[in-house]
Parts: structure tokens; sequence; C-alpha cells
């Protein structure tokens, strides 16, 4: 479980969660991924995140580790599609889980991220509500409110 948050010292309870990956098609990703072990996460179901405008697959590695994200964007409105366009397949961003998503809001904030998404329930992490956080200095933050790590 969460230690819960120190007194103000500008860190926020958090534990990583997963690397997202930016991809043109699912499969092919994890097809290429497979080679190093990376498997699809039999505990979270790949899933579309209508209002993320995504569908998504996670892979972990039999041996343990991080989750890896995939981001497949649903159309050419979706931000995945235009981070593609510009960069192509890559690192998207970065999630970690926090105990109380507005209480990491709070201290982000005050540490310069800018929220660029209101608080959604996430389809794949079973309804758990999620945001969107950046800051120049390391780019795009996802936060995720999960009871354990």
């Amino acid at each position: 479980m969460f230690a819960g948050f120190s007194d103000g010292d500008g860190m926020i309870d958090a534990r990583f969660h997963h690397l997202s990956i930016a991809v043109r098609r699912l499969d092919e990703a994890a097809a290429a991924l497979k080679v190093t072990g990376l498997l699809p996460a039999s505990e979270l179901p790949d899933g579309v995140e209508p209002e993320s405008g995504v569908r998504v697959a996670f892979l972990r590695s039999p041996h343990g580790g991080p989750l890896v994200e995939l981001v497949e964007g649903l159309d050419h409105a979706s931000p995945v599609t235009g981070i593609l366009k510009r960069a192509g397949a890559g690192p998207y961003h970065i999630c970690f889980a926090v105990p109380v998503l507005e209480a990491a809001r709070q201290e982000l904030e005050a540490s310069g991220y800018r929220a660029v998404t209101v608080p959604i329930k996430s389809v794949a992490l079973a309804g758990a509500l999620m945001q969107f956080f950046y800051h120049p200095a390391c780019g795009l933050m996802e936060l995720v409110e999960l009871d354990t790590p």
C-alpha cells in the first residue's frame, strides 16, 4: 500500500506503473517486441479508451519487471496519430500510480506541471481515474489513481 504524502516536501506518493509507447499498429509492435520476452499482460486486457482516442495493449516480461503499454490512435484526430506523424513510433509517456489523484495533481501543478486533460475513467484500468500532465523538462506524464501499485 501507499505510505501517504510527506509533509509538503514537494514529492508525490507515486509508484511507477508503466511506460507507454506510441505505435502505428498494436499487433505489429507486439510482434516486434516479442523477441525481448514481452508478452500480453494477462491481468490487463487490451482495450479502447474512447475519451482519449486510443486503443491500448499492455505487455510484460514473464520474468517480471515494468508494464509496457502500446498505444495506437483510433483515427486522425487522436493525439497519438499526430505524435506518430511528427516523431514516429517511440516513447509516449510515463505513468505513475497514486493513491489520491487530486492531491497528486496539486503537488504536480505546484512543481510546474500543467494538466493537459481533465480526470477521466480509464477503460483499460478498470475505471480508475487517470489524468495527463506536461512538463517541458520531461514531457508527458500520466497519473492513475490506484489503491495498490
